[in-house]
């Protein structure tokens, strides 16, 4: 149960600036109470539609 107490759950709208915020705020705070010296893992789940957005984004920029 400890190792399961230490999953954080934070739903985020890349489209939002804001959310991004909230992560960072969340991230800050667990690295605090935590200690853990900037020591942790992100997963980030994104739906095929954005992965692929994200992935040929940069592209379409360096072509203009």
């Amino acid at each position: 149960m400890f190792f399961l107490s230490r999953f954080y759950y934070n739903p985020l709208d890349v489209g939002k600036p804001e959310d991004f915020v909230s992560l960072k705020t969340l991230s800050d705070k667990i690295n605090a109470d935590f200690q853990l010296d900037g020591n942790r893992i992100f997963f980030i789940s994104l739906s095929l539609r954005a992965f692929f957005f994200f992935l040929l984004w940069p592209r379409k920029i360096y072509k203009k």
